[in-house]
């Protein structure tokens, strides 16, 4: 997590980890308290990276229209939802709606 200021507006940069599936897609997930911590800036940014050099900007204001309270996991101490990534858009697991997305493709090394 990034916190900082811009032209007097709370900025958060939120970096999950990530992993590949099996079945080529990504998947990720957001712990309460991340959500609470993105949920309080006045902008909020997930850049969720895969592997392939492959980074996903995404506004998180608008991607948490999809997040429910009900949806969250509880297999561990923390309550979090699983986010999966497809090449064009990201669901959320338990809600069908897609969110569009388009990566940024990065060379690796």
């Amino acid at each position: 997590m990034f916190h900082g200021q811009n032209n007097g507006e709370r900025l958060v940069l939120c970096s999950p980890q990530s992993k590949l599936h099996a079945n080529g897609h990504g998947w990720f997930d957001l712990t309460k308290k991340q959500v609470e911590l993105l949920d309080d800036a006045d902008i909020a940014i997930l850049a969720v990276r895969l592997e392939g050099g492959k980074v996903y900007y995404v506004d998180f204001k608008e991607l948490r229209k999809l997040l429910s309270a009900v949806k969250t996991l509880k297999y561990s101490s923390d309550e979090k939802w699983r986010l999966y990534i497809w090449d064009k858009y990201i669901t959320v697991r338990g809600n069908d709606s897609k969110f569009p997305v388009e990566p940024e493709l990065y060379p690796t090394n």
